[in-house]
């Protein structure tokens, strides 16, 4: 429990540390000509790394909780396959072609690409949390 606690903490400050990195960033991007793209590329970079992390966290975190229980390690498996069958979707549902901001940025192909995706699946993920919101209502009213 102590172990979770501190573990806690620390992932709360790496977040705070890149929140204000990625803050800065655009401040820099706000403040400067529009022509410089460097603190966009930064702020795309700090979000990579921010997704990157928070997914190894969550990972970290399924794995302390599973440890020496087999039927969480079940759920935690199909959970998983689903969540790597939503990104392959999402990321199959994602346009390659640049759009014109987007080559005047000079943005690659591939973090377009990875961008689209990214919006897809927070897409796909809101439908899910508002389907079982709902769903969750009905069964309730249902149950009475």
């Amino acid at each position: 429990m102590e172990k979770t606690k501190k573990l806690r903490t620390i992932c709360n400050i790496a977040l705070l540390v890149v929140g204000v990195l990625a803050a800065l960033a655009c401040l820099i991007f706000a403040m400067g000509d529009k022509s410089n793209t460097g603190a966009l590329s930064f702020s795309m970079t700090l979000l990579y790394i921010l997704i990157g992390v928070a997914i190894a966290l969550i990972l970290l975190f399924l794995i302390l909780q599973v440890i020496g229980d087999k039927k969480k390690l079940v759920r935690v498996g199909i959970l998983l396959l689903i969540g790597i069958a939503v990104v392959l979707f999402a990321y199959l549902c994602a346009s390659s072609q640049l759009t014109e901001k987007a080559q005047a940025l000079e943005v690659s192909p591939t973090i377009f690409k990875w961008s689209g995706a990214l919006i897809n699946m927070t897409y796909i993920l809101l439908c899910g949390v508002i389907a079982a919101f709902f769903g969750t209502i009905i069964y309730s009213k249902l149950k009475k």
